[in-house]
Order: structure tokens, then C-alpha cells, then sequence
């Protein structure tokens, strides 16, 4: 009767994992496909651009591959699956090197090699000044207006006319990270190498945290299979980075309290986590780490109290001279904003805030965005993991940390904007493959972890998938993103390559027209890129740089302006 009554509910539990899958992703499609109809395509903000068109689409499509995989789990079998498992355990160092080589063919291929967004941009520009030897990118006087527009002066450079100085704002950890990178020229391999190690770090710290290899593989699998995973990695962003930096610090928190309770030694391994620590806040702005930190920081206080001098000691090793230091770099900068320091001072109202409608619509909005961009029915298994009560402290630490930087959101005033999946929260992504594969394999009683053999359907429904999302949801979405870049940088000729030659762009015009103006820090390239002032003034402002200026094309767009031969 107790075998019957187990089958039972292991079936049961299988259904309600389907049927749960299935029935969320409907419903996430169906209330974003009411929601988008007013809005008309090409005139929405690039976020709601993404959501209501882009990821309504996949979100319509991962209710049929879920479907797909409901009707393939029965013949997917279970041994081979386990195989994978055990394979994926035994060869991840492989994977992860060949998971560089793919990120990296698709920083080429989709990504086009291209900063999309200023976020993007401002971290290859400082890197291309660090590569210099600089602090400062350094340009004639009377260009500053023309390399930056009005609106990212502060949000994004800080500048000063006089000397013709333009610095990136963001904290300068990133761009170090890609300095190396940017000196071999291809800084655009940064987030492919960063996404690769990822993919070693997340394996080896859940088969350390959990006992079982099964359950770090389901989780690598999960991680990869998940399209915001692999997109993110072809761009410029820092948030891989401050995903790797977030799971080496639960790593090596774990691996020291695991040696406390055994008796050995550890603080050196407390100061590590300080210093890795230290560096993820610096990586461009202190809100990711700190919001990650916090659980684990108050329970250091609380329970650790011994490891606060070295955590803390840790830290400063990065956050003095690149936080602080930096800070006092950009207050050197006349800028005329006014003065950097009260500036950014003056927005601090600004930017932390009590949510509005309008911020609580996008931040709920950005939970549909989640579920698009990671495998179908993933969310579910989180859930599953996150409603347990009895769970080991570690687990227990990593949900605070993600609903710790989930909430933090909500008060901060910044919209996403451009970005993959829900890019405030990708620093702590790592998490929901983690808890989707704890879930799918453990039952956890307090102080006690037992590895279990679920019911075989629900693994192989999962299975089915991973398969399918990396077989169509994937492709898919590189498909869209390439589809969008190719769209969007076709919004403007290109120059030619055998001359010098100015295109003025007219911010008024097209989309998101202001962020083409990207050039290198110090006006090295042939081609530059500048702010147009009206055909008339903007030939007779090339003039100063090319020699026999002609028009070579013009448009609504702007004027491309060619030296003369």
C-alpha cells in the first residue's frame, strides 16, 4: 500500500510540474499578447520593444515546445540522460573551453562585434583608455559636444572642455577585466571567456555545495540551455561578470565555513571571499554585489562574528583604490556639469526612490522577461526549491541573496532599457539553474541532504526540455537579436575604409539614434562618428579635420562627409 500510495504521488507530482509549466507560460504569453496591443512597433521604447513583440513571440513558442517535450518524454531514456550527466561531470573543463569557442563564434556572428547600448560602449571605450596607459580619453576641445550627447554626459562620461578630457563613469572593473583583451584587439572576447568559466565555477561549487554530481550537471544544463545565458555572453555587458564574481564568493564562503566546522583553517579563504568581493563591486556599479552580499554579510555578523575583520579587510583591497580612488579621479574633471561629486550627490533622490506605477509595471513586467529567457518550465522547479522550508543554509543564503537584489529594484529608479532576459538580476541568475536542478534531484531535511531517484517521467519531461530549448528556443532568439542589430545598424551607411571620413548623425532621427556615436578615446580610427548641427555647419565643421571635404552621402539621418582625393 505505502509503494502504491509513493507512485502515486510521484505521478501526481509530474502532472503538477507539467501542468504547471505549461499553464504559467500560457498565461505569462496570453496577459503580454493583451498588454501589447496598443502599441505600435516602431515607435515603443527599445524594453517594451523586447517584451511585447520579441518575447511575447517565445514565450507563445515555449507553450509548444513544452507541449513538444510533454509528447517526447516518454521516449526519452532516462539511462542516457543519466550518461549525459555523468559525462557533463567528467568533462566540464572540455565544456567550458568549448563553450568559449561558441560564445565567442557568437560575439561575431549575432553580436556582430557591436555594442549595442551606451552601458555596453562606456565599458569598451575605458578599456580602450586603459589600453593607452590612460585615465582619460583625450579629444580637441571643440569636439567634446559632438562625442557626446547632453543626455549621457554623467549617466554615462564625465567630461572636461578645457582639456578635452572624456572619462567613463561607471567603476572601472570591467573595463580592467577587458583591458587585456581590448590590447590583442578583441574585446569583444571578454564575456565569452568570463561566460566560460561560468559554466566550470556554477558545476563545481553545486557538486561541492550539494554532494552530487547529478545535480551540478542538471544545473550546468540548465544554465546553458537558457538563451539569456548564451546572449549575454556575445555581449559587452558587465553583468557576466558580476555573475562570476557572485558565485565565486558563495564558493568560497562555502568551502569556509565547511573547513570552520571541521576545524581547520579558514580565515584566509573569509579575506578571499573580501577581495572577490571587493573587485564585484567595482565591476561598474556597487548596487549588483552589495544587494548580493547583504544576506550573507548580516549572517557573517550574526553568526561569523570572527570573520569580520578578514571579510572586511577583503574588501578594501579592490574597493578603496578602484571604488574610492576612482570616485576622486572623476572629481578631477572640471566637466562643467556642474562639479561631478554634486551631481551625483543631487541624484541620489533620484535614483533610489518609493516605487511608482510605472516602476512597479516594468519591474512585474521583467518577471515575463525571466521566463522567456531561460528554459521552458524552469521557473516551476525554482519555485519548487524556494517553497521548501527545510533547506541547508547555504540554499538558504543564496534565495535571500536573489530576493535581496530582485526587491532592491523596485527602488531603483533606473529602467532596464536595452538588455537580455532581465539584466538587473543577472548578476544573481546563476541561482534559478542551481535551485531548478536542486529540486528536480533532493529531497532536504534539516541537516541532512539525500540525493533521491524522483519519479523517471519528470526528469525526462525536463530532459526533453533542455533539448528542445537549446534545438529551438535558442536559435530562435539569436535570431532575433541578430535580426535587431542588422536592423538597427542599417539605420546608418557605413563609412568607407580607404579614407577619412566624418558621418554626422542627427540624434532627432531614427531609433535610438544617439547611441551610433561611438568612437575610440583618443580619435585614432579613420572613420568617426559625430553629432550632427545641420548639413551647412557640419561641413564647414569637417573642414577643420579632412582635407577637401565633400558630401558624400546625406538623409534624413544625417550627412556622411569624406576627405577628397
Amino acid at each position: 500500500m505505502d509503494k502504491v500510495t509513493a507512485s502515486g504521488r510521484r505521478i501526481n507530482g509530474y502532472y503538477s510540474a507539467v501542468g504547471w509549466s505549461i499553464g504559467t507560460t500560457f498565461i505569462a504569453a496570453l496577459l503580454l499578447q493583451l498588454a501589447s496591443s496598443p502599441f505600435e512597433f516602431s515607435k515603443v521604447p527599445i524594453f517594451f520593444r523586447f517584451i511585447f513583440f520579441d518575447d511575447r513571440f517565445v514565450l507563445w513558442l515555449s507553450v509548444a515546445v513544452l507541449g513538444f517535450a510533454l509528447l517526447l518524454a516518454s521516449r526519452v531514456r532516462i539511462e542516457i540522460v543519466e550518461s549525459l550527466l555523468a559525462w557533463i561531470d567528467r568533462s566540464i573543463l572540455g565544456i567550458s573551453i568549448a563553450s568559449f569557442v561558441v560564445f565567442g563564434l557568437g560575439a561575431i556572428l549575432f553580436y556582430h562585434r557591436y555594442s549595442l547600448s551606451m552601458d555596453e560602449f562606456s565599458i569598451v571605450y575605458q578599456s580602450k583608455v586603459f589600453a593607452a596607459g590612460k585615465l582619460d580619453g583625450q579629444v580637441s576641445s571643440n569636439l567634446i559636444d559632438r562625442l557626446v550627447a547632453p543626455q549621457f554626459i554623467i549617466e554615462f562620461f564625465g567630461i572636461d572642455r578645457a582639456r578635452g578630457l572624456i572619462t567613463a563613469v561607471y567603476w572601472p572593473g570591467t573595463s580592467l577585466l577587458m583591458t587585456p583583451f581590448t590590447l590583442l584587439g578583441v574585446p569583444w572576447l571578454l564575456n565569452p571567456f568570463i561566460s566560460a568559466i561560468t559554466v566550470y565555477c556554477l558545476h563545481r561549487a553545486t557538486r561541492e555545495a550539494t554532494g552530487s554530481p547529478t545535480v551540478a550537471s542538471w544545473a550546468t544544463l540548465f544554465l546553458i540551455a537558457s538563451p539569456v545565458f548564451a546572449v549575454s555572453a556575445a555581449s559587452y555587458y558587465a553583468m557576466p561578470s558580476h555573475m562570476l564574481a557572485n558565485i565565486l564568493y558563495f564558493w568560497v564562503l562555502f568551502r569556509a565555513n565547511t573547513l570552520r566546522e571541521s576545524g581547520q583553517h579558514h580565515r584566509h579563504l573569509v579575506f578571499l571571499a573580501g577581495v572577490i568581493g571587493g573587485f564585484a563591486l567595482v565591476l561598474h556599479n556597487p548596487i549588483p554585489h552589495t544587494a548580493f552580499c547583504a544576506p550573507w554579510l548580516v549572517w557573517i555578523v550574526l553568526r561569523r562574528r570572527d570573520w569580520i575583520l578578514p571579510i572586511f579587510v577583503g574588501y578594501l583591497v579592490f574597493a578603496l583604490p578602484l571604488g574610492v580612488g576612482w570616485f576622486l579621479h572623476l572629481k578631477t574633471l572640471d566637466a562643467q556639469m556642474p562639479q561631478l561629486e554634486n551631481s551625483i550627490l543631487a541624484r541620489l533622490p533620484q535614483i533610489f526612490v518609493l516605487p511608482s506605477s510605472d516602476l512597479l509595471t516594468i519591474r512585474l513586467l521583467a518577471i515575463f522577461k525571466v521566463m522567456a529567457w531561460a528554459v521552458p518550465g524552469m521557473l516551476v522547479l525554482v519555485f519548487g526549491a524556494w517553497s521548501r522550508r527545510q533547506t541547508p543554509l547555504w540554499l538558504r543564503l543564496l534565495k535571500a541573496s536573489f530576493a535581496t537584489l530582485f526587491i532592491a529594484y523596485f527602488f531603483i529608479s533606473y529602467p532596464q532599457g536595452h538588455g537580455w532576459g532581465y539584466r538587473f538580476i543577472h548578476p544573481a541568475w546563476f541561482i534559478l539553474p542551481l535551485l531548478a536542478a536542486f529540486a528536480l534531484n533532493h529531497q532536504v531535511g534539516e541537516g541532512e541532504e539525500n540525493v533521491t531517484r524522483p519519479h523517471a517521467s519528470r526528469r525526462q519531461f525536463f530532459a526533453a526540455a533542455i533539448g528542445l530549448s537549446l534545438c529551438i528556443l535558442l536559435p530562435t532568439q539569436i535570431w532575433q537579436v541578430n535580426r535587431f542589430i542588422t536592423w538597427y545598424l542599417g539605420q546608418i551607411p557605413n563609412p568607407p575604409s580607404d579614407r577619412k571620413s566624418i558621418l554626422f548623425i542627427d540624434p532627432r532621427v531614427g531609433y535610438y539614434s544617439s547611441d551610433f556615436v561611438q568612437n575610440d578615446p583618443f580619435l585614432r580610427d579613420k572613420a568617426w562618428k559625430l553629432i550632427a548641427r545641420g548639413p551647412a555647419s557640419d561641413l564647414k565643421f569637417a573642414s577643420q579635420f579632412l582635407h577637401s571635404p565633400r558630401v558624400a552621402q546625406q538623409g534624413a539621418w544625417g550627412e556622411l562627409i569624406v576627405e577628397g582625393e
